[in-house]
């Protein structure tokens, strides 16, 4: 680099190195000692473009951090370990959502909106149990707000249930729980984490041969809790609108996932939902349907000049 004081030459000489040039020292690269520029990581910081031109020594300014991989759930700053012949792929962060308690006013100008709450995470990976754990502890935080209303505390859950036969498939309970959930999530577009799911395997045939059922054949029961009315319903009319046919393909995609197998596996292709009940809801404290849920509206008519105000 040139220097700050150059030497001047004398009278019909040329100028040297040392009299106009300076060593390059305190950058983040190009330093004439190079045992002075700042390495970047490769595992979490990467070279800024301008890196050359920065003046610095240490990752923070000289480096950029890589964002969005899969990192250890509980050491900081470690890469999740991926078996051999696998990498770690790159992951999103989630943002968290706040919960907002549904309201709904006389005037409908006045209507709130449910939000359910999101734990926001990435993009280091959280393990699924803990991950689960947080979701559930903030759905429970959050379902307590707000008055103004009989239902503004009023939390609801969405059950539903289907059967599918696994056929000449090797499948355990809990990957017929992990394919469910998968499954269920692509199908009714909520986190699987938010999703409990019970699977009970038919070995024997029942006695009533209206039921019959073979071995292989799975009954899977789910439920989402800590619902506003508002959330209740969107998921109900969501699960109105899938059936046997439409959430077959969905399921084989995850079993394939959770066995290891290609989705063209012949025994995949032999799967068959056999029953897809649709989702209903239950509020707390009562029985009501998110679908019928009324609140109370006041209309005013006038009557040969009088208001009379009439409650519905």
């Amino acid at each position: 680099m040139a220097s700050n004081s150059p030497t001047e030459p004398a009278d019909g000489s040329e100028p040297t190195v040392s009299e106009c040039c300076a060593d390059i020292v305190g950058m983040c690269a190009g330093n004439a000692a190079s045992g002075e520029n700042v390495a970047c990581s490769g595992t979490f910081y990467t070279d800024k473009t301008d890196k050359a031109s920065i003046a610095g020594t240490t990752e923070a300014v000289c480096c950029d951090s890589i964002l969005n991989r899969c990192m250890s759930h509980d050491q900081a700053g470690v890469p999740y370990a991926c078996p051999s012949n696998l990498v770690a792929v790159e992951l999103s962060s989630v943002a968290t959502v706040a919960f907002v308690t549904a309201q709904d006013c006389s005037n409908d100008a006045f209507d709130v909106t449910g939000v359910s709450p999101v734990v926001g995470y990435g993009p280091e990976c959280q393990d699924p149990a803990a991950q689960a754990a947080e979701d559930a502890a903030a759905l429970a935080a959050g379902g307590g707000g707000g008055g103004g209303g009989d239902d503004d505390d009023e939390t609801y859950v969405v059950r539903g249930s289907f059967t599918f036969t696994s056929g000449d498939l090797t499948i355990t309970e809990q990957q017929v729980v992990d394919a469910s959930k998968n499954a269920l999530e692509t199908a009714l577009g909520i986190a699987a984490q938010l999703i409990t799911v019970t699977a009970t395997e038919s070995r024997r045939l029942s006695e009533l041969a209206s039921t019959r059922k073979l071995a292989g054949t799975w009954d899977v029961n789910y439920e989402v809790t800590g619902l506003s009315s508002e959330d209740a319903a969107d998921l109900e009319t969501t699960g109105d609108t899938l059936t046997a046919e439409t959430f077959l393909p969905m399921l084989q995609t995850e079993v394939a996932a959770v066995l290891g197998v290609s989705t063209s596996d012949a025994d995949i292709a032999a799967l068959t939902v056999t029953q897809f009940a649709a989702p209903t809801s239950e509020g707390s404290g009562n029985t009501n349907n998110a679908h019928d849920v009324k609140f109370s509206i006041t209309s005013m008519f006038v009557i040969l000049g009088s208001p009379w105000v009439m409650h519905l």
